[in-house]
């Protein structure tokens, strides 16, 4: 079984995730978007010239003044490709996996998709204020600033698809762990990813 977190930076996926690894009844595989970045050397993650082929994070703006978006190049988009299809040899071999995603666009949906459309995948989609995520991102002081901004608008571009939503503004990630573990319980058969390969990839 896989259960696909998806998020913009600092909505609490991580935190999640954790909880979820303690209530889960089996042992629980924690990867995602910070497990991609870091298998790539530090020159294809970031702001300088060489990330362009692998993920990128540019200066921008909207309406509210200064944002950072990020960009997918070639080498993020194969790797990314590659690492849902390990993801779905995992799932293959018996393991129960949680990963923590941020879907910026749509190779990345793509990708995911492809591999996964016809497991046990649950697409829960993790919201967050703006307020809230914005305080979480300079806390953490790891994270360049104004990032969550400009990805929420793209991450839940398939929000009317998701399984499952749940909202970590104000809840704690342990109750929000137990309604997960409850709605699977509740809900064998997911079918936000069928819904997606039919939809994007016309089957």
């Amino acid at each position: 079984m896989i259960l696909m977190l998806n998020g913009v930076s600092s909505s609490g996926k991580s935190t999640l995730a954790r909880a979820l690894q303690e209530r889960w009844p089996r042992p629980l595989l924690h990867l995602g978007t910070d497990t991609v970045i870091g298998l790539l050397p530090v020159r294809y993650a970031g702001m300088q010239p060489s990330a362009r082929e692998g993920i990128e994070f540019t200066n921008d703006a909207d309406e509210r003044g200064p944002v950072v978006r990020v960009r997918a190049g070639s080498i993020w988009r194969q790797l990314e490709a590659s690492f849902a299809r390990a993801v779905r040899l995992l799932a293959d071999d018996g393991h129960d996996v949680v990963l923590d995603l941020v879907l910026f666009d749509r190779s990345c949906v793509d990708a995911w998709v492809r591999a996964l459309h016809d497991h046990r995948t649950y697409l829960i989609g993790v919201h967050c204020d703006l307020p809230v995520l914005e305080a979480r991102e300079l806390a953490r002081g790891d994270r360049f600033p104004n990032l969550a901004r400009a990805q929420q608008a793209v991450v839940h571009a398939h929000r009317r698809l998701y399984d499952l939503e749940v909202d970590t503004t104000s809840r704690a990630p342990e109750e929000l762990a137990g309604a997960i573990v409850a709605f699977v319980g509740e809900h064998p058969s997911p079918r936000s990813m069928s819904r997606l390969h039919a939809e994007l990839l016309g089957r």
